[in-house]
């Protein structure tokens, strides 16, 4: 996943707040110096949040993504 473009302090759809376990991922990737895979991505979230889960990591791409935070390369 690449990095979005535009505002990171909140979601973009219906003007929630990104959950924690989202922000988590989103951290992750954004703090990368390289393209990461979704389990090296699930690696250092767990390290960020220890109950985090693969689903979870893989399902907050597909958001993050949808809704603009990350583009797919």
């Amino acid at each position: 996943m690449a990095k979005g473009k535009g505002d990171q302090g909140g979601d973009r759809r219906a003007g929630r707040a990104l959950t924690p376990q989202r922000e988590a991922v989103l951290r992750v990737v954004n703090e990368a110096e390289e393209h990461l895979t979704a389990n090296e991505i699930f690696e250092a979230a767990r390290r960020l949040l220890p109950s985090i889960s693969f689903a979870t990591v893989y399902n907050s791409l597909k958001y993050l993504r949808e809704a603009g935070f990350l583009r797919e390369i």
